[in-house]
């Protein structure tokens, strides 16, 4: 799972799942109210069903998804975080390699400095010379090196973002397959009416989680949008300064 402690505390705080965003090949992806026709298979509302008022609108926000459906999503919701996870690792590992680099730069820097000042005071004008070119030499591979971590430091937001978006991704689609059984099993049974209302209790306030984490998905979905035209704003600045 995401590994950095930050991230984990913004998943915790999340409302409970959402529903699959709509990159699911597999399941339809018209969710949420939508002018027109109902889906196929929520149920006709007319004048004459006596569906009550929350029962319209808890269809119409929320169209049902059948259990076969989201367990399929939730299985690649499941390979998408896990190929983020994995990315965020790799990223993370090279970074913490690029930083040990920098330091033995900045020494090679700094040792070149004081030769340079050596030679002029020993009015070695040659040596020194030669070692000014070396200088600036050194400060533009510092220079290039530091614009490629920009580009490691993009990546490595987007991976976080992207991890972090898949793992909402996952929540929101497990609360939802709650949420249709806990649908199904109020329309199955024929129990006593105090039973039956506390049930309605339950699948009202999953209705609810359901909602709010969907838009918690969103949210992080659009931030890793973000995080991505960031990172493709960078690459392309280096490409075009590498011309």
């Amino acid at each position: 799972m995401c590994t950095l402690a930050p991230l984990l505390l913004l998943v915790v705080t999340l409302p409970l799942q959402a529903q699959e965003p709509a990159t699911d090949s597999a399941v339809p992806t018209t969710q949420g109210y939508a002018p027109g026709a109902p889906p196929a298979d929520a149920p006709q509302v007319s004048a004459r069903t006596g569906m009550d008022r929350s029962t319209v609108v808890s269809v119409t926000v929320l169209p049902p998804r059948s259990e076969t459906q989201l367990r399929e999503a939730l299985s690649n919701s499941d390979a998408d975080l896990r190929r983020s996870e994995a990315r965020l690792s790799r990223l993370s590992q090279a970074r913490s390699k690029a930083d040990a680099v920098r330091p033995q730069h900045r020494a090679e820097l700094r040792e070149i400095e004081a030769k340079i000042r050596q030679a002029d005071k020993e009015k070695r004008k040659a040596d020194k010379a030669a070692l000014e070119s070396e200088k600036k030499a050194l400060e533009r591979q510092q220079q290039w090196a530091d614009r490629i971590a920009e580009i490691g430091d993009a990546e490595l937001a987007t991976a976080q973002a992207a991890c972090l978006a898949a793992l909402a991704k996952q929540q929101a689609l497990d609360v939802e397959l709650q949420l249709t059984q806990k649908r199904a099993e109020l329309a199955g049974n024929g129990r006593a009416a105090e039973a039956d209302s506390g049930s309605r209790v339950v699948v009202r306030q999953l209705e609810r989680q359901t909602l709010e984490a969907q838009k918690k998905q969103r949210q992080l979905e659009h931030q890793l949008a973000e995080t991505q035209e960031d990172l493709a704003d960078k690459r392309l600045d280096l490409y075009r300064a590498s011309s």
